[in-house]
């Protein structure tokens, strides 16, 4: 998967989770959430098209990640290089939508997050993976 099409993803997961779980926010929302016009947003979502830094810059706040994870997702290494901003989230966007998951947990439901995902990840590690 290319990286534009994982950031992509966390778009629509996003848009998912600001809708509700079970309708995504729309496109018009999203875009007034983002910063950006309707079409720009309809153009990277559906058409394939990229973003530009400005709106990385955006879709970072938007999607609770660093800007330099969102700047790498779609192939702005060189600028997100130049800002060198400190990681403050987790480098890999599956771990801050995890760490925003649980957030509201108490301590013992943490725990048997953790619980549950290493012997998960232990049951994957040992799963013949299918080829597509």
């Amino acid at each position: 998967m290319s990286n534009l099409i994982k950031l992509r993803a966390l778009v629509e997961d996003k848009r998912l989770e600001r809708g509700g779980g079970v309708q995504p926010e729309s496109q018009v929302d999203a875009a007034k959430a983002i910063g950006c016009a309707q079409p720009s947003l309809r153009a990277f979502l559906k058409d394939g098209g990229g973003v530009d830094v400005a709106t990385c810059l955006r879709l970072a706040r938007y999607l609770e990640l660093p800007r330099a994870t969102v700047l790498r997702l779609a192939g702005h290494e060189d600028i997100a290089n130049m800002l060198a901003e400190p990681e403050t989230g987790h480098p890999d966007p599956a771990l801050s939508q995890i760490a925003r998951a649980i957030a509201d947990l108490d301590d013992d439901q943490k725990t048997a997050v953790v619980t549950t995902v290493r012997s998960l990840s232990k049951t994957l590690a040992v799963t013949p993976r299918r080829k597509h």
